[in-house]
């Protein structure tokens, strides 16, 4: 009976010990908060505003990121995984070169043009001459091209306002239209580029904003800006690239065609 009474008493301060001991183990953490509440002059609507952004991502928006930023770099990283490979696009350019230069009546220039050629990249060509491109597309999608000039410049090709063209699966085309081919002119010189990207046909934000800020006076150097880093670093892999060399032109011995291609 006397040791039932000692184990028991023995399990009644060692329960009052735990109790003690669990007791000044919340004091401390509590007065530890409290102080650091304190200290960092922290409020509850403090607290909850950081942990809004810090313990809950959002979702990035990929509409109006800002040029630079984690989030535009993300947007950016996501449209190079939805381009589609080039490799799989049959794509040719193709010159039409400027043999010699006549005078009308009416004393208008009239060029003379040799046989298309189809060339690969770099390449050299003349001022004068003019280009096409040629494709077939295997997917329904939007085929964006863009002008890079010597100085870093961006613009739109002609007859493309919107800097794409839609295309269905399997559709042929030549752009432009062989009677309105691209021309080089002055005062083009130095490597210049074309990009050719592939994408789903739906908007696409980060290439539509600046593509419609290249006709703003405003806007206009900042959007070139935004396109050039996206084409020649985060989509250099997803996109096609042309390279042309240019250089004044001089008279080339070649037969004269009138026939281009249709």
């Amino acid at each position: 009976m006397q040791m039932q009474q000692q184990s028991q008493s023995s399990n009644n301060h060692s329960s009052r010990l735990s109790w003690g001991r669990i007791v000044f183990i919340l004091g401390v953490l509590g007065g530890g908060i409290g102080f650091t509440v304190q200290f960092l002059d922290l409020n509850l609507e403090k607290i909850l505003n950081w942990c809004q952004h810090t313990c809950v991502k959002k979702p990035v928006d990929c509409n109006a990121p800002i040029f630079g930023s984690n989030d535009w770099q993300f947007c950016a990283n996501q449209l190079a995984k939805a381009a589609f490979d080039p490799a799989s696009f049959q794509v040719q350019i193709q010159r039409i070169p400027l043999l010699s230069v006549t005078y009308n009546a009416e004393g208008n220039q009239v060029g003379h043009y040799g046989p298309i050629q189809d060339i690969d990249s770099p390449t050299t060509i003349q001022i004068g001459d003019q280009y096409q491109i040629r494709l077939q597309s295997p997917v329904a999608m939007r085929m964006y091209m863009l002008y890079l000039d010597e100085t870093g410049i961006i613009t739109k090709m002609q007859q493309m306002p919107d800097g794409y063209v839609a295309l269905a699966a399997q559709q042929k085309v030549v752009l432009p239209k062989p009677s309105q081919a691209y021309e080089v002119r002055p005062p083009s010189s130095g490597a210049e580029h074309i990009f050719i990207l592939f994408v789903p046909d739906q908007p696409q934000p980060l290439l539509d904003v600046p593509i419609g800020n290249l006709t703003t006076t405003l806007n206009k150097k900042s959007a070139s800006v935004h396109l050039a880093a996206l084409f020649t670093k985060t989509l250099a892999d997803r996109s096609i690239r042309f390279t042309f060399n240019i250089r004044p032109w001089q008279p080339t011995a070649m037969p004269l065609t009138t026939n281009l291609e249709e």
